[in-house]
């Protein structure tokens, strides 16, 4: 699509904005305006921004509501909330929910513009799906088989991965190959959404329909009409939110929460999810009928340790990306011998991450092993798989009545000040603080990646006092 990208702005101060679109025009990018909550979240989902310029309080909605529907719904977009009150807390709120910035009123005009350009600079290097760089044999079958997919009349696709693949990447570059290139592109993380909102959100509802329904409002499926809708997390659907997709998926129709009426759209269905959805359908987690009417076009997105051959050219990409003065960073043959090794259980985002880290920390640097973090070492080192962590984890959480029947000595052993049962706390909670980072303190797919509960994740975060 050739149009230029867009700036939202929502401010329900008329005047503000008109200000604001003058002092920020340029012929890199579109201004749209938007008054209230409900114009600013239909304009988002219409114009798919790069950046948002959000008031926090806004006349139709509470302070925060619509940050955490624009986070979820536009998970690529750059949101600065703007605020003439400076509440602090509420700052560190919206940035904990995913605000990239918070600015207060009256606005510091060239610092903004040059936040919208850099913003839009970083938009403009990842345009291309930095998920499906690669030249191993794994990522060129890929590339044809999103092709060949892209270009014919399936309409549900199913991408099977672990978290960090480059899933969303997939379903992207599936999109913009497409004949539907030029039609929206709707993404919804089905794991973020409240399951009171998850159903309201996909098929819209009436004015009245639950709780704070002031108005009626269409849905992420009216949105995506004549183009495509992309399910993310598919496998955190609820049942009942399962059955009526499952409907959609057979006739096209659905009705809006509250209403009587059906409506029709046409749309092209493409789901992912990092969840073995067949023991998820043995466990009565996941409708049978519906996984069937999604498995018509499965797609395996590789895992990073399936394509290590492409971990030098992604290492070079993200370096250069996170250049954000002078030159990129390089790394030392050391460091690159240690990238090949390392499991990166977080994929691509595992990646992505360190090196924007590593960036901040030695901008533009020889990068040698003195310089890798300390809890990245421990994690690359004894307990480098996400089986060994398991183990360690597994390991940590077994009952203490295995201990305590080998008599007093084992009580002395497990003595809280103990320097061996000391380190081993300190061990676990660096390897925990990892996993949350990796996966940006969701707790869900933290403990999937420890290959633990959730509910065991819970114990150990409460027994080592780790807040999150």
């Amino acid at each position: 699509m050739s149009q230029k990208p867009t700036l939202l702005i929502i401010d329900d101060e008329v005047n503000l904005t008109r200000s604001l679109k003058i002092a920020l025009k340029s012929q890199d990018y579109e201004i749209a305006l938007a008054h209230d909550a409900a114009e600013g979240l239909a304009a988002a989902h219409a114009l798919r921004p790069f950046m948002i310029l959000l008031d926090l309080r806004l006349p139709d909605s509470d302070d925060l509501k619509p940050l955490s529907r624009l986070c979820t719904l536009l998970a690529d977009s750059k949101i600065v909330m703007m605020s003439a009150h400076g509440d602090i807390s509420t700052a560190v709120e919206a940035v904990k929910m995913g605000a990239s910035d918070f600015v207060t009123k009256p606005f510091d005009v060239a610092q903004l513009r040059q936040s919208v350009s850099q913003c839009l600079a970083e938009v403009q290097v990842t345009s291309h799906c930095s998920g499906l760089i690669g030249q191993s044999p794994v990522m060129e079958k890929l590339a044809r088989e999103l092709t060949l997919i892209a270009n014919s009349h399936t309409r549900t696709i199913l991408l099977l991965g672990e978290s960090g693949t480059g899933k969303t990447a997939a379903a992207s570059e599936l999109h913009r190959q497409s004949q539907l290139g030029d039609k929206p592109f709707i993404e919804v993380n089905c794991a973020a959404l409240p399951e009171a909102l998850l159903e309201a959100e996909l098929f819209g509802a009436e004015k009245g329909a639950y709780t704070g329904a002031h108005r009626s409002r269409g849905g992420l499926i009216e949105a995506a009409d004549g183009g495509t809708l992309f399910l993310d997390e598919v496998g955190e659907l609820t049942l009942p939110t399962q059955a009526k997709l499952l409907s959609f998926l057979e006739n096209q129709r659905y009705r809006p929460v509250g209403s009587a009426t059906e409506k029709q759209a046409d749309v092209r269905i493409i789901a992912a999810t990092n969840l073995h959805l067949r023991n998820a359908m043995e466990e009565g987690r996941f409708r049978s009928d519906l996984f069937y009417r999604l498995n018509v076009m499965p797609v395996h997105i590789p895992s990073l340790s399936e394509r290590r051959e492409d971990i030098h050219l992604l290492m070079t990409y993200f370096a250069d990306r996170f250049r954000f003065s002078g030159k990129a960073l390089s790394f030392a043959e050391t460091v690159t011998e240690a990238f090949y090794q390392y499991s990166w259980p977080g994929n691509i985002r595992e990646l992505r991450n360190f090196i924007e880290r590593l960036s901040v920390l030695y901008p533009g640097q020889v990068i040698t092993t003195e310089m890798l973090p300390p809890d990245w070492q421990i994690v690359r080192g004894e307990t480098s798989s996400r089986q060994e962590v398991s183990t360690a984890i597994h390991t940590s959480i077994q009952p203490q009545t295995d201990v305590a029947s080998c008599g007093q000595l084992a009580s002395d052993a497990m003595a809280p000040n103990n320097p061996v049962v000391s380190h081993l706390a300190n061990e676990e909670k660096k390897i925990i603080l990892h996993a949350l980072r990796e996966t940006g303190g969701h707790k869900g797919n933290a403990a999937k990646l420890l290959q633990i509960s959730r509910h065991a994740l819970k114990r150990r975060l409460q027994k080592l006092g780790i807040q999150s």
